[in-house]
């Protein structure tokens, strides 16, 4: 099977943590970065074109909210 790769918009460091942790035992799943404001997770998912963004909708960093990317 082919690796999905998911790019991860969140700026809570808590639960940064548990998505790691949740993803951590599936070798077919590939985080491929964590962002913390929205328009550097938007540049990413760009560049890297991951399979899935999560990106958290209230995500608020004073440039580019969540939803807005």
């Amino acid at each position: 099977m082919d690796e999905i790769r998911i790019l991860v918009a969140e700026d809570d460091a808590d639960f940064q943590y548990l998505i790691e942790r949740s993803f951590a035992p599936h070798p077919d799943l590939s985080l491929t970065g964590f962002f913390s404001e929205g328009e550097a997770a938007f540049r990413a998912a760009v560049e890297e074109e991951p399979n899935i963004v999560l990106m958290d909708l209230a995500l608020a960093d004073g440039q580019m909210e969540g939803a807005a990317a």
